[in-house]
């Protein structure tokens, strides 16, 4: 969701925020901010639009009828390709926790990539070492293993295999209107009906509803487990 000048976008349509006050309700105002924006310079608002609906996957959706165009973040800011500034509560799908630009991440990013981008690891390099140095040390008990994936989809997956072959179990519940991914197992993980097709799935996932009952008088797996 973006806050932009006392307006809150949501899925549901655009409504306007409201605050009240001694002389009653009115419109809340945007916080300061002092950062200027880059000028856009990139194709126009039309030709990426065109771009997104011939060239780019279909499954990349938008939740309004004129989406946002956005330019550039700085921290908790969002800018648009007209410059407009908007209030970012939705960080990417909750991965941009600490704003965006942040000038320490950015710091962190660009002297690595200016020393060393990227090399097999049957190699070693520092890097991955000091972090799951950092990582552990802020686990609890036992838990000082680290497994780095590239994405959601990928850590869920390899949860998924691990924990069959620690316990020796196969069958994996989850609950109804998760979504977990879009790997061969995290598809069958899935129960959302955005993200389900009609092709066979993978066996051994039961979906569950958030309210189903672990009691064994009324647990539909009791017989089962």
């Amino acid at each position: 969701m973006f806050l932009s000048r006392g307006v809150a976008q949501t899925a549901a349509g655009a409504r306007r925020l409201l605050t009240t006050s001694a002389a009653g309700w009115a419109p809340s105002q945007m916080p300061p901010c002092d950062f200027q924006p880059q000028p856009y310079t990139g194709l126009s608002y039309d030709e990426t639009r065109a771009v997104r609906k011939e060239n780019l996957n279909p499954g990349i959706l938008t939740y309004y009828k004129n989406p946002v165009l956005i330019h550039q973040g700085h921290m908790q800011w969002l800018f648009d390709h007209t410059g407009k500034r908007y209030l970012d509560l939705f960080s990417g799908i909750v991965t941009v926790g600490v704003g965006h630009c942040h000038p320490k991440v950015n710091k962190a990013l660009k002297d690595q990539v200016d020393r060393l981008w990227h090399t097999t690891n049957i190699y070693m390099h520092p890097t991955i070492h000091e972090y799951g140095k950092k990582l552990a040390s802020k686990f609890p008990g036992k838990l000082k293993v680290t497994f780095f994936t590239n994405s959601g989809s990928e850590a869920n997956e390899l949860a998924v295999l691990m924990a069959r072959l620690h316990t020796g179990n196969f069958d994996i519940v989850s609950l109804r209107n998760g979504y977990h991914g879009a790997g061969p197992f995290v598809t069958s993980l899935t129960s959302l009906s955005t993200w389900k097709y009609p092709v066979p799935g993978n066996s051994g996932f039961l979906q569950v509803s958030l309210l189903a009952s672990c009691l064994e008088s009324s647990c539909v797996w009791r017989k089962q487990y």
